[in-house]
């Protein structure tokens, strides 16, 4: 079966639309308190910082690990901390394995 001619004109206005209307922006990611989620949403923030985007901001507990990749000096990225009263992360809390 052969694409008709319309189909493949919608195509290619549908794929020029797509490619012209193509914007950066501003993403704001705020994992759980978890230190695994804080390493996966900051590897995530750094890779769309370097993709071109905005401005790009993990915001993450006091207490969780920096990772080291979030000290680079990337200039669209930032990395916060928001204060938290526990040492450690809920996930890896006396209270969090209590039944």
């Amino acid at each position: 079966m052969k694409p008709s001619v319309d189909a493949l004109l919608v195509t290619a206005v549908l794929s020029m639309y797509f490619v012209v209307n193509t914007y950066a922006n501003k993403i704001l990611l705020v994992p759980t308190n978890a230190d695994s989620h804080v390493m996966f949403f900051t590897r995530l923030g750094v890779d769309l910082a370097k993709l071109g985007n905005d401005v790009v901001t993990v915001i993450a507990p006091s207490n969780a690990r920096v990772p080291d990749f979030a000290t680079d000096d990337i200039e669209n990225f930032t990395y916060l901390k928001y204060p938290v009263v526990e040492n450690r992360p809920f996930v890896n809390s006396p209270r969090c394995r209590k039944g």
